[in-house]
C-alpha cells in the first residue's frame, strides 16, 4: 500500500472514531503499545531443535578438528527429534 496510503488510512480511521464518538481526541496523547502479543523468533534451551542443532554443530566441529567420536547420535538424535515434534 505504501506509507502514505496507511498514514492516511490511519488518520481517516481516527477522525471518524472522534466523531462517532467511539474516541476522544485526548484518548490520543498517550499510546500503549504491548509487545507481548508480536510473534519473536526465539529459542528457547529446552527446545528440541535447538539441542538437535547444537548436537550437529559439536559432531561437525569434532571432525573438522580430526577427533575421533565413538558414536554421533546422528539416527538416535534425529528419531528423538521426530518424536518429540509428534
Amino acid at each position: 500500500m505504501g506509507e502514505e496510503r496507511i498514514v492516511a488510512l490511519l488518520q481517516e480511521s481516527l477522525s471518524l472514531a472522534v466523531k462517532t464518538g467511539a474516541m476522544k481526541p485526548a484518548d490520543t496523547r498517550q499510546v500503549i503499545v504491548d509487545t507481548t502479543v508480536q510473534p519473536k523468533n526465539v529459542m528457547f534451551p529446552t527446545d528440541a531443535k535447538l539441542i538437535h542443532r547444537a548436537r550437529e554443530r559439536l559432531v561437525r566441529l569434532a571432525k573438522r578438528k580430526g577427533l575421533h567420536l565413538r558414536q554421533t547420535y546422528v539416527l538416535v538424535g534425529k528419531l528423538a527429534l521426530i518424536k518429540h515434534q509428534r
